[in-house]
């Protein structure tokens, strides 16, 4: 099963979404020497490698990194979201020791994944952080509704809470990403919160995406106070690969955030969190005493809770245990590959006649396009390594104020290179929106 996805909005920024899964059975066996160092990365000898980064050395810093905090490093991604070193060695700073050692990644443009590329070793020691988690969604209150927490890098971001003296609206806004939450459509009373996200991606990871934004919370009455929470942020995706062996004292954390509660119990109603992200570990060995996260974020009162997200290691020999890593891990007794050699496409090109920038700025909740007007609006879309026939889902989901509307479109118009083009139209009210698309095919 292959499925090619991207969500732009008038706010939001393309992704390509491909699963597939491949079982393939063989009689073989085979022992690798143990003088013999496989090329896990594919970056041995790679001309653009960082080098040696050492968090107690300022000197092999990446460029731009800063510490909001004594014990907090930010880190900015590059533009394809791809750093190459030499080897990894993450530890408290000397003149910080004890206090801990928290290293955050940076979203890029493009919202990417982060993926780490390490020909030696990686060390992250104990009370070190490696973190890409969603971020928490604001609570609703007299004078704002509740924002939708930003997810992780490669996560979604969550919905908004509706409050009907701000933005005139009723109904929370679904959370982004392909399994966003539903908004919430009632009050705390009436147990209508925002719901929470659910994780989508293929057991092998390839390719990786983050978690979904769970749904804002629903606003019931035109009162100071009646605002809704905003739905958590996805958890982000992370791919690491070693040569040597990737060794885990301390933490690696891509969980979904926590949503926002509403301002008022009596005519409001809280958000839900967001979905787990992803993590993916390839080396020779992967060891330590540490742990794994990709859990889910709390939903504060949802009924529907957000779930987990994934994590898979890939080595010859992996040493932590079950208990290590939450949600369990699925694991492969070898180093699979990077990334997925097939790789089809959707791509938004064009709403209401123009042109979707890129890449577009949707998931730090900007506006990528203003229409002239309400009403009839065609949505372009363009396809590459996707069947002619295969049925593409367009979703246009409301920041605020109503349910998702799908539209599916089946491929025809394509070229002799594979190149598709169509279109779907909706009918839209003046207010701000996201939009998705979705292509699921099988391939023989």
């Amino acid at each position: 099963m292959a499925t090619s996805k991207e969500n732009v909005p008038h706010g939001r920024p393309r992704w390509h979404v491909l699963l597939l899964s491949l079982i393939l059975v063989s009689g073989a066996g085979v022992v690798v020497p143990g003088q013999v160092q496989l090329d896990v990365c594919g970056c041995r000898n790679n001309p653009i490698t960082l080098g040696n980064f050492d968090t107690a050395d300022p000197a092999t810093y990446p460029a731009g990194t800063t510490f909001p905090t004594i014990n907090v490093m930010n880190i900015p991604l590059p533009a394809d979201g791809v750093m190459v070193f030499s080897s990894m060695n993450l530890r408290e700073r000397p003149q910080w020791f004890a206090y801990g050692l928290t290293i955050n990644f940076l979203h890029n443009a493009a919202n990417t994944p982060v993926t780490l590329l390490v020909s030696g070793n990686v060390t992250i020691g104990t009370r070190v952080v490696v973190n890409v988690s969603g971020e928490q969604a604001a609570n609703g209150s007299v004078n704002a509704l509740g924002k939708g927490g930003l997810g992780g890098p490669g996560g979604f971001r969550g919905g908004d809470g509706a409050y009907m003296l701000v933005n005139f609206a009723n109904l929370g806004g679904t959370g982004l990403g392909p399994g966003g939450g539903a908004g919430g459509f009632d009050s705390y009373r009436a147990n209508g919160h925002g719901a929470g996200a659910t994780f989508l991606g293929a057991p092998d990871l390839l390719p990786l995406v983050g978690g979904s934004g769970g749904g804002g919370g629903a606003s019931t009455a035109i009162s100071p106070g009646c605002a809704g929470g905003g739905g958590g942020g996805g958890g982000g995706a992370l791919l690491m690969a070693a040569n040597g062996t990737i060794t885990v004292d301390g933490q690696i954390v891509a969980d979904g955030a926590a949503s926002g509660v509403m301002g008022s119990a009596d005519c409001a109603s809280s958000g839900g969190g967001g979905s787990g992200g992803a993590v993916r570990l390839l080396a020779t060995t992967i060891a330590g005493g540490g742990q794994v996260y990709a859990r889910p974020g709390s939903g504060q009162y949802s009924q529907l809770l957000a779930q987990a997200g994934s994590i898979r290691l890939e080595a010859l020999n992996i040493d932590l245990t079950v208990g290590q890593t939450t949600p369990l891990a699925t694991r492969a007794a070898g180093p699979g590959p990077i990334v997925n050699p097939i790789t089809p496409t959707v791509a938004i090109t064009t709403v209401g006649g123009q042109t979707v920038p890129s890449p577009p700025s949707g998931s730090t909740g900007a506006i990528d396009l203003v229409l002239s007007a309400p009403g009839q609006t065609a949505v372009g879309l363009t396809t590459s390594g996707v069947p002619s026939g295969t049925t593409v889902d367009v979703t246009v989901k409301p920041r605020v104020g109503g349910a998702p509307v799908k539209t599916p479109v089946t491929l025809s118009n394509c070229d002799a290179n594979g190149t598709c083009l169509a279109s779907a139209t909706f009918d839209l009210a003046a207010g701000a929106y996201f939009v998705e698309a979705r292509a699921t095919f099988t391939r023989p």
